[in-house]
């Protein structure tokens, strides 16, 4: 089917975190091939892998060292036949994360760059300039002002060619050099390589940032912050993307979703727009941000619930307009968990999972579930830094640390929104470590796992894994919830997001902490434009529950 991706409901696996089957601490292949069934229960049709490959793990496998192998924490190549093959057995498409912006440094690539210059074959791999001259200190001077969005110059001397690197995140992850063409083919053929060993599509990481500015120009001081917004969107960006559409996607029918920093909505369909034959659907972040302060994501702010309803409304307006397709996720291994941003009150928790629930499936797109998100897994808040492992965390506390900002502070910041809230492990059940492994975790469990785990969630009726089964069910066999038109309607209640699906679909989410009466909520035209057997909206709706969502029809 060419656009399966449109039916897909996808489940995001971070593997170190999901099931560890041999007691190392470490999820692995073996362990995502034994919970495979349960996934099946779950309804999802699609799963996406975080990466897998060989990789030092300076950002836990953003930083591959080797495209074509398996970690061998994960597994071997034995295993990842095995996983495929049972998941087709299920009926279960599967998609890769593939890391084309950058490398590891510890890749034969850069290896080879590093110590050569032209002709060396691989000389223009990566990207390099030389300095433009010395500090008072004799210290080589970076071509310009770029920072690492992990903190830090962009650039970094490297000795044996004597010339800087670019390297947008760590600077163990060296940006790959996409004008060359030698670079994009090595790299085409990588993901045809996965293509042929049975994988139905790709998550691709940064992909708009593979596209730099010509002459490398220093940007305003103003935008040092937000390095997204003068990486993103290069020159050849469409280019770039068409030829990968050509050369990869178009022959195997793989879906493809990129991941999009700094791309508002009014762009998103020059990247998936069907005509444009790029990519399927984008990662967009205007809605992730509505509780960031002036300093930016490290600056937790009051969550803006109307600022969010009215991205979500924008972007499917925009999506609608011109012939692009959603991608609608609230959480994945990047983000803290969406409940602990958006719900303050402890006992209304699971509402709030089961309203988020609501949402994601009722919306035009396609909707990505992440691991735990079903049973309303938490931010988990470590006393001490030396329990974090996430490299932007670190830098973070290092350099706010630095910078005279009181440590207990920085854990606050760091409670709210580091990206470690989303990769601690999966809570299977009220065993130790979770139920995920026998051995020491690799990172610690959330101490909420007694309380929120599966295994109590299958046998409670009314926990969020119950409300995500229910509406995944719905929306593969409801065809409106697939290609029906989106219509925000005017709520007259704040906290209130409400919407119809085609012309007989009404949801109305309450955001609110308190019961909402609705009896009167979106007036009296909408009384007379919707109304079913089942339900109307000028039925028995006395009342809202805090955090809950209701589907008419």
């Amino acid at each position: 089917m060419k656009d399966w991706f449109k039916s897909a409901v996808v489940y995001q696996v971070y593997p170190r975190s999901f099931m560890d089957s041999n007691g190392d601490g470490i999820g692995d292949l073996q362990g995502i091939h034994s919970k495979v069934d349960y996934l099946k229960s779950l309804g999802i049709n699609t799963l996406w892998l975080c990466p897998i490959y060989p990789s030092p793990n300076d950002d836990n496998g953003y930083d591959v060292s080797d495209y074509l192998g398996i970690h061998p924490d994960f597994g071997n190549l034995q295993d990842f036949a095995e996983l495929t093959a049972k998941l087709k057995s299920e009926g279960i498409r599967l998609i890769l994360d593939m890391v084309l912006n950058h490398s590891s440094d510890e890749h034969q690539w850069f290896q080879e760059s590093r110590t050569s210059k032209p002709p060396n074959s691989y000389s223009d791999y990566y990207i390099w300039h030389p300095s433009i001259g010395e500090d008072s200190t004799e210290k080589p001077i970076p071509p310009n002002n770029w920072t690492s969005i992990f903190g830090g110059s962009a650039w970094k001397w490297c000795q044996e060619r004597r010339e800087f690197y670019l390297h947008l995140f760590s600077e163990k992850q060296p940006d790959l050099n996409w004008e060359n063409p030698r670079v994009r083919e090595e790299l085409f053929e990588v993901c045809r390589t996965w293509a042929r060993r049975g994988v139905d599509g790709f998550r691709l990481d940064v992909i708009n940032l593979i596209s730099k500015k010509k002459g490398f120009p220093d940007v305003p001081d103003s935008l040092l912050h937000s390095p997204d917004q003068h990486y993103s969107c290069g020159p050849r960006i469409h280019e770039f993307l068409k030829e990968l559409h050509q050369e990869v996607f178009a022959p195997f029918g793989s879906m493809s979703v990129g991941e999009t920093p700094g791309i508002d909505s009014n762009l998103a369909a020059l990247y998936c727009a069907r005509e444009r034959s790029e990519l399927n659907m984008i990662f967009g972040f205007d809605h992730m941000c509505v509780d960031h302060g002036p300093g930016g994501i490290w600056d937790p702010a009051v969550f803006r619930f109307e600022q969010f309803f009215s991205i979500l409304s924008h972007w499917q307006e925009q999506m609608q307009r011109y012939g692009g397709w959603n991608s609608l996720y609230v959480e994945n291994h990047d983000q803290a968990r969406f409940i602990s941003r958006m719900c303050k009150q402890e006992e209304f928790l699971n509402e709030a999972a089961g309203l988020v629930a609501t949402l994601l499936l009722t919306l035009k797109g396609t909707p990505y579930i992440y691991q735990g998100q079903e049973i309303g897994m938490r931010n988990v808040a470590y006393q001490s830094i030396e329990d974090y492992h996430d490299i932007w965390t670190l830098n973070h506390y290092r350099d706010s640390v630095e910078s005279g900002d009181r440590p207990s502070e920085v854990l606050r910041r760091i409670h709210y929104r580091s990206r470690d809230n989303a990769r601690t492990p999966m809570q299977w059940n009220c065993s130790e470590n979770s139920g995920f492994t026998n051995g020491k975790p690799w990172i610690k469990v959330s101490p909420s796992y007694p309380d929120v785990n599966i295994e109590n969630a299958q046998t409670d009726l009314k926990s969020p894994l119950h409300v995500y089964r229910s509406l995944i069910e719905i929306k593969q066999n409801d065809p409106v919830f697939i290609e029906g038109k989106f219509q925000r309607l005017e709520s007259r209640l704040p906290g209130v997001f409400a919407y119809l699906r085609g012309e007989r679909r009404l949801i109305v989410l309450n955001f609110n902490a308190i019961q909402m009466p609705i009896g009167d909520l979106l007036g009296a035209n909408t009384k007379l434009v919707f109304s079913s057997q089942r339900d109307s909206c000028h039925g028995p709706l006395d009342k809202l529950q805090p955090y809950e969502g209701r589907i008419y029809s």
